[in-house]
Formats: C-alpha cells, structure tokens, sequence
C-alpha cells in the first residue's frame, strides 16, 4: 500500500480526458469510503468511539470543531481507536472491486477520513494502489473533484460514490458508479448525461 501524494499521478495533459477508445483497465478506479465502502460513516463511528471513552469527550470534539472539520477529524484519528476488521463493509462494493483488481485495474481510495483512518481500511481490505485522505483540507466535494482531475485529467477516472457531495466529482469523472442498495447486484449501467451511472438494481 501506498500514499496517494506518491503514486496514481498521471500528466492530465497525456491522458485521454474522456476518450471513450481507452479500455476500461486504463482508467483509474477511485472509491469513496463513507456510506460507499463501509456502510457507515467514520467520522460518526469515531466520534461515538470517542465519547465512551472519556467523559471530556464532547467538550474535546467541541474545542477541534472550532478550528475545522479537517483538523476535528484528525484529532478523532489520534484519539478514537479504530479497527478495519470490525467495520461493515459493502460486500457487493467489495466483490466488484475484487473482481477490478484481478483485472489489474488502478485502483484508489479517496475520502474525506483522516489519512490514518483510510490507511487503516486500505491496510485491511489490501484493494488499493493509492489512499488519498483528510490532512490539511477537508477532501470532499468541490476539493476532491479538483484534486481528481488534477492527477488524472477531466473524465480521466471513473468514481463511485454515494453523497450529493460526490454530484461534483461525478461530473468530471469519466463513468460515475454508485453503490444502491447493499444487498443487490453490481453493477448495473444505465445511461446519464455526459457519463453513465452504474447502480445496483433494485
């Protein structure tokens, strides 16, 4: 495993933005973690993790908060103990990107956790090329999709998330896939405009 400030970089301006003739192993995978690869959202695991162990706990969680959700999240990471075995996993998710890994496929996490926190899903799960997490900024959103295309050009990637956060990052990804429902199927195309959604059927 790798940190993502080191590897899955491409020059934007040689990647094929879009380019519908690249196979579909060319093209970096990159997966969300909260509510798309776990069905849970770290943040709230951590900060209940947190709460039970210090009776100071939410007067510590309030303190952080004042200075950014991103430094909030990395002070969780120091102080909630958290283990990737024990969380609920996607196992449709986890299936598909199994399946995407033994076609050698790129793939990347990328998530508004903590870097810690994303180490430890990646370390666990052992699915990964790159993890791209929390550390100065809050990844999500607008960020994120700037950061994405940054490294692998406009459609340059194919996303799967789940939050109306992800909407940005969708739009500048090549293919945008979204988990559905856990027990279903994956995937399931159907076209949208500019790119096509995979869902899981209903």
């Amino acid at each position: 495993m790798q940190d993502g400030s080191e590897t899955g970089q491409a020059d934007p301006a040689s990647a094929a933005d879009g380019d519908p003739a690249r196979s579909v192993r060319e093209v970096p995978l990159c997966v969300d973690l909260d509510g798309t690869l776990t069905l849970t959202d770290l943040l709230h695991e951590g900060a209940v993790r947190y709460f039970k162990s210090s009776p100071f706990a939410i007067f510590h969680m309030l303190f952080w908060l004042l200075r950014g959700k991103a430094h909030l999240k990395r002070m969780l990471a120091e102080h909630a103990v958290m283990r990737g075995d024990l969380l609920p996993y996607r196992a449709n998710l986890v299936a598909f990107l199994e399946e995407e890994r033994g076609r050698q496929r790129e793939i990347h996490l990328v998530t508004a956790s903590p870097q810690a926190w994303a180490d430890m899903v990646a370390g666990h799960l052992g699915l990964f090329d790159g993890v791209i997490g929390t550390t100065a900024e809050n990844l999500k959103g607008s960020r994120k999709a700037a950061m994405l295309v940054e490294r692998y050009g406009h459609q340059g990637y194919d996303y799967v998330g789940d939050h109306p956060a992800d909407l940005t990052v969708w739009k500048t990804a090549r293919t945008a896939h979204s988990p559905g429902r856990a027990g279903a199927a994956w995937p399931r195309k159907r076209p949208a405009p500019r790119r096509a959604r995979c869902s899981t059927a209903a």
